[in-house]
Order: C-alpha cells, then sequence, then structure tokens
C-alpha cells in the first residue's frame, strides 16, 4: 500500500525527468601492524600515525558529490585547515606540501620536531 502511494505521488508531480539519488561511502581504517604505522597524504602533507594510534577515514558521497568527511586518528578528529594541522580540535600550527606529520599516542610531530602533546 505505501509502495502504490509513493508511486502515485512521483506521477502527480508533473515532472517528466526522473531524479536518482546515488549514495556511496568509502571507508579506510588502519593501525599498528608488525610494528609499523599507517600514513595517508592529504594536500601533500604525509600524515603518520604510531603507537596504539588507529586512523580512520570516511567519505559520504551523494549524487557524486561529497557531503561528509570523518577524519580521525586515535578517536580525534583532524584535518589541514587553512594551512593548520589540527588534532581533536587543537591547532599544532603551519604545514606546507612535503610536511611529514607524526602523530603518537603522546604527541604531535611535524618533520621531527614536537608541537605537542596530544590530548585525550
Amino acid at each position: 500500500m505505501k509502495r502504490l502511494a509513493a508511486i502515485v505521488l512521483l506521477c502527480g508531480c508533473g515532472d517528466s525527468t526522473t531524479t536518482q539519488r546515488t549514495e556511496t561511502f568509502v571507508h579506510v581504517q588502519g593501525n599498528l601492524l608488525a610494528g609499523e604505522g599507517v600514513e595517508v597524504v592529504i594536500d601533500g602533507v604525509e600524515i603518520r600515525s604510531a603507537g596504539s594510534m588507529t586512523l580512520e577515514m570516511r567519505t559520504r558521497t551523494v549524487d557524486g558529490e561529497r557531503v561528509e568527511d570523518l577524519r580521525t586518528l586515535g578517536g580525534l578528529a583532524f584535518e589541514i585547515r587553512d594551512g593548520e594541522f589540527r588534532l581533536g580540535g587543537r591547532g599544532f600550527g603551519p604545514v606546507v606540501q612535503g610536511d611529514v606529520v607524526l602523530v603518537d599516542d603522546e604527541h604531535v610531530a611535524v618533520n621531527g620536531v614536537t608541537r605537542g602533546d596530544v590530548a585525550r
């Protein structure tokens, strides 16, 4: 009964074109395996996880347009915004293409220089 009502509603719209919504989810997850961390490159910046930090990335698109991105390290959201690496809502200073960010259980370092502690 509900399916028939939906068909009648679509037919009654008067629009001869059919709109099809397509949703796509991309989910990548990695963690420490055999002593090696996981790395990802975003905007030319290499981000590496170490220790028990788990990297998770999910992207959802609707009709080919990205509507949601979720990127976490150790459960904390991370991003590069306005040229700055951010983790858990906190900024760790500027990064540029070619930089290497290392996030372990305690610290965030860029090109081997500690920029701060990981807040948990």
